[in-house]
């Protein structure tokens, strides 16, 4: 394990598929008409597999074209921080090819992932290839 100068380690590929999957909120980089855009999403895991919804504009259209992509989530190991209680903080990163779900089988399974709101799908996928992680402890 590595540190930096501000006691942060980087994670192994083991923990960071761990703390992705305690996640809810993320970020997808995408590019847009030759612009980089960081989009809010909600997500879950299939077996290590990253799902986000679609909705009609710039992650649809990376998803339809097969474009690679950065997705990012991070939180805290829950405490509270009062009382100077300081929180663990994580942070990790996957790098893959975004991809629509199309099979309505693989359409199923998202759907039972999680509430979704209102009407589920479509979904897109990503299978990370490159995943990276950084935590600091308290």
């Amino acid at each position: 394990m590595s540190f930096d100068h501000d006691e942060v380690h980087t994670l192994d590929e083991a923990a960071c598929r761990s703390l992705i999957t305690s996640g809810r909120l993320g970020r997808v980089a995408v590019t847009d008409r030759a612009l980089p855009l960081i989009l809010p999403v909600v997500f879950a895991c299939l077996d290590g597999d990253i799902v986000v919804r679609l909705d009609p504009g710039a992650l649809d259209r990376a998803a339809d074209a097969g474009q690679v992509v950065c997705f990012q989530t991070d939180g805290t190991d829950g405490r509270d921080n009062s009382d100077d209680e300081i929180a663990a903080e994580w942070s990790v990163e996957a790098i893959g090819q975004l991809r629509r779900v199309d099979d309505p089988r693989e359409v199923e399974s998202c759907c039972r992932l999680r509430e979704w709101g209102r009407s589920a799908g479509p979904f897109a996928m990503l299978t990370p290839q490159l995943l990276s992680g950084r935590s600091r402890a308290p």
